[in-house]
């Protein structure tokens, strides 16, 4: 079982239909909490697409950015 930032990640591709490079090219801003959504820029075709932010990826994204963000 995968923990942390990796699982977090396998996570996305699962659940957000992100492709691997897609995944960890993710920036904050790309994650709109409000809507509920992620924004994939530049995917495949070099086209943006908005897809779905799954429900119980929320509190750990969440949890994860502000931990980044202690370290910065």
């Amino acid at each position: 079982m995968l923990e942390g930032t990796a699982g977090l990640i396998v996570k996305l591709l699962y659940a957000g239909g992100l492709r691997i490079s897609e995944a960890v090219r993710l920036r904050v801003q790309d994650i709109d909490f409000g809507f509920k959504q992620i924004t994939v820029r530049d995917g495949k075709g070099k086209k943006d697409r908005v897809t779905p932010l799954a429900n119980n990826l929320r509190v750990p994204l969440q949890l994860h950015l502000e931990r980044v963000a202690l370290i910065h």
